[in-house]
C-alpha cells in the first residue's frame, strides 16, 4: 500500500491576514509624524489590497530596503570578488533578504561612477566609498511634499513592523492618504493625480527599496503541519 504524501495535507497560511497585524497603529508613534486620520485611511486601503492579493494567483514580488552604506559595501565586495561570488555568499548568509544579480550590477556601476567622478575632480581616493546615495530624479513629485513625506513615513513604519513591501501596498498607501485629503484629486475622480504601478516602482526606488530575488518557499501553518504529521506516527 502506497504511503500518502504528507505534503498534500499542508495548508498554506493566508499571507493577507498575517500582514494585517503589521499595520501601523493610528494611535501609535507614527501619529507624531502622520495625522491619525491619514494612517487609518491608508490602513483601510492596505487591508483591501491585502485581501485582494490573498484571492489572486498572480505572484507579486516584494521589496527590501538597503541603506546607502550597505549598497556601497556590497558593490565594493562585488568589484573585489566578482558579482556571482558576492551574490552567492550574500544570499547564503541573508536568506530573509535575498538580492538579484542585476541589482548588484547596478550598484557596482554606481560605485565605479563615484570613483570616476572623484578622480576627474582631482580627489585622491585613499579609502573605499562608504555611501551610495540614490540618484534624485529631476521630475517633480506626483504628490506634494507633505503627502509624499507622509506616504514615506507610513511605508517605513509598515516595513519596520515586519510587513511585506510591494507596489500594490505603495499604491494602496498613497491612495488612502490622498483620499483622506480629497478623493477628487485622484484621476479616477476627475483630478490630476494618477497613481500608477510605474509611479509606485519609482517611489520604492527613491526610498531605497530593491526587488528581492524570487523563491519557491511557501508558508505552511505549524498547527496544520503538526496535526497532519500525527496521522503518520
Amino acid at each position: 500500500m502506497a504511503t500518502p504524501s504528507l505534503y498534500k495535507f499542508f495548508k498554506k497560511t493566508d499571507p493577507s491576514r498575517q500582514e494585517l497585524e503589521f499595520l501601523p497603529d493610528p494611535e501609535g508613534e507614527l501619529s507624531t509624524k502622520v495625522p491619525k486620520s491619514m494612517v487609518s485611511s491608508a490602513n483601510e486601503e492596505v487591508k483591501t489590497a491585502l485581501m485582494h492579493s490573498g484571492r489572486t494567483k498572480r505572484s507579486r514580488g516584494t521589496y527590501d530596503k538597503y541603506t546607502p552604506q550597505e549598497k556601497a559595501s556590497i558593490a565594493r565586495q562585488a568589484i573585489e570578488n566578482g558579482v556571482t561570488n558576492t551574490l552567492r555568499k550574500y544570499n547564503e548568509n541573508m536568506q530573509d533578504r535575498t538580492l538579484k544579480e542585476s541589482t548588484i550590477r547596478t550598484w557596482v556601476k554606481a560605485y565605479k561612477q563615484e570613483l570616476a567622478l572623484k578622480r576627474c575632480a582631482g580627489v585622491a581616493v585613499t579609502a573605499p566609498i562608504a555611501i551610495l546615495e540614490s540618484k534624485r530624479r529631476g521630475c517633480p513629485l506626483l504628490l506634494d511634499e507633505d503627502l509624499d513625506r507622509h506616504t514615506q513615513e507610513y511605508i517605513t513604519e509598515l516595513r519596520r513592523n515586519g510587513g511585506v513591501m510591494n507596489t500594490d501596498i505603495v499604491l494602496a498607501v498613497a491612495m488612502g492618504i490622498v483620499k483622506r485629503i480629497d478623493a477628487n484629486l485622484l484621476e479616477a475622480n476627475g483630478g490630476h493625480i494618477s497613481i500608477s504601478r510605474d509611479w509606485a516602482k519609482g517611489f520604492l526606488k527613491r526610498m531605497g527599496f530593491v526587488k528581492r530575488r524570487a523563491n519557491t518557499k511557501s508558508n505552511v501553518s505549524v498547527e496544520e503541519f503538526e496535526k497532519q504529521k500525527a496521522q503518520f506516527n
